[in-house]
Order: C-alpha cells, then structure tokens, then sequence
C-alpha cells in the first residue's frame, strides 16, 4: 500500500472513475439508429435490433472493447456471484480458476467467423500485469473466467453474443479486499458488405464478422450484484488505446488505487 500511497501523489492525473448511471453510451434515436452508424462506431447490428446501448470510450467517437470495473467485495464472494449470474442469466460454455492451473487462452476463431480476437485479452494482464513495472503485487493473484453460452442470439443475422469476465483478487495490489472485473463481449453476425471501412459503399452480399464491445447489457449485469449486498461498491473505468503508455498506466492504476482508498 506505500508503493500506492506514492504513486497518488506522484500521479499526474488519476484516471478518472464512474458510477454505472456515469458511463457514455452510444444510442442514436430516429433516423440516425442505422446499422452503419453502429458500424462506425465499431460494432454489428445485433445491438441496434435489440435496443441496446453501446458503451464508448473517452472520446464517444468509438465503441469500448472492455471495461474494468473493481468492486468492494472479497474474491470469492465477487467471483462466486458473478458465477451465479453468468449461470443463471446465460448458462457458462466455459470457466477456469487458477486454483486448478493457468487459465487458458481464449479460441481465436470460431468459423464460420473469421479473424483473431482483437484486442489482446485480458486488457490489464494475467494477475494485473500491465501494472508489474509500476507496483507489482507480492504473489500472483488468484483469479477466475468465465465464458457464457451464447447469447441475444437473431436468426437473420445468424448472429449471438458471447460475455467473458476475468476477475481477479485485489487484495495483494491494493491492500484491501476487492474484486478486479475485467469485462468484455464478442457478438458474431453476417453483415452487409462494405467496399471500405472510411467509405462504406454497401456491396449486394454479406459477410460473417467479429465485434468486440460492452453494452448496458452486460453493466446491468455486474450492477446486478448490488441487489445481492446493499454494501457493495462498483467503480467503473473504459481503458483507452494508450494501456502501452506507461504514463497512462501509472494514471490508470492511481485512479484504482484512489478509488479502493475510499472503500
């Protein structure tokens, strides 16, 4: 705790933190609730037929693909809920615990869907990694996956959605009892074909993709811990393109830290 102590006050700026009413969502209403202006903002159409809101990163021009979450629960309490809600709302394809060995990495491919899953998973690291060169913990954390069955499944578009959280024990980081979240959707679905991406002229067939997103559908899901303990805490970031830059990094854990201090 006196490594995060320090880096508080040699922070620049902390990352800032939300509460789930906080978070910025993209939701066009009317005419401009397209399926290309969800394309642009990097995701299919399966959130667009299903009214869903796609949450954004800090500039709103694109959509998240993760969001961290910490929790002021102990691990087990945090990881066994989540587990709870996964199974009951979704049913689990598949779940790891460190307890019985490494956790795996996740199927790159699920054809008829092309492509690697992009970007790298999990966003903050096996155990917290991308913060081992600011304050590393004194062990490695324990820590828990767990992969739905397929979900919002739509017959048109061939198309369903697939939720994997990683949650990892904070205690051995931050010196207190808390949960780590890391949060992140991958939905499959046959689209229109477009000729590019920065001009996206429809072309008359349609193609199977990959997107990687959060919506308020999934935030509703972790909030849905609050009903369980009326003590619980959730404090929310959306990681940004800069997680490589070690200044972001020290700003991002600090924000953590911040947060975790107020518990």
């Amino acid at each position: 705790m006196l490594v995060l102590a320090a880096l508080l006050l040699a922070a620049g700026a902390p990352l800032v933190s939300f509460d789930a009413t906080e978070l910025h969502y993209f939701d066009p209403q009317g005419s401009d609730r397209t399926s290309l202006s969800y394309l642009s903002h990097g995701s299919g159409s399966i959130p667009l037929e299903l009214g869903e809101k796609l949450l954004t990163k800090e500039t709103h021009v694109l959509g998240a693909d993760s969001l961290i979450a910490v929790v002021n629960q102990e691990y087990d309490s945090a990881r066994d809920q989540i587990r709870s809600l996964v199974s009951k709302k979704y049913g689990i394809a598949e779940e790891h615990d460190t307890a019985r060995g490494a956790i795996p990495k996740p199927k790159e491919e699920q054809p008829p869907y092309p492509g690697v899953m992009y970007p790298y998973w999990p966003p903050l690291g096996t155990g917290l990694a991308v913060f081992d060169d600011i304050a590393k913990a004194t062990k490695m954390p324990r820590e828990y996956e767990v992969t739905s069955q397929p979900y919002n499944r739509i017959e048109e578009l061939e198309g369903y959605s697939v939720l994997r959280i990683r949650i990892t024990d904070g205690e051995g980081l931050f010196g207190k009892k808390v949960a780590v979240l890391q949060i992140r959707r991958h939905d499959y679905s046959k689209e229109r074909a477009r000729f590019h991406h920065v001009l996206p002229i429809p072309l008359p067939y349609k193609e199977y993709r990959v997107f990687t997103i959060v919506t308020n559908t999934e935030v509703d899901l972790v909030e849905s811990l609050k009903p369980r303990d009326s003590g619980v805490v959730i404090r929310y970031w959306v990681p940004s393109n800069r997680i490589g830059e070690q200044s972001y990094r020290e700003d991002f854990l600090a924000g953590m830290a911040k947060v975790v201090s107020q518990f």
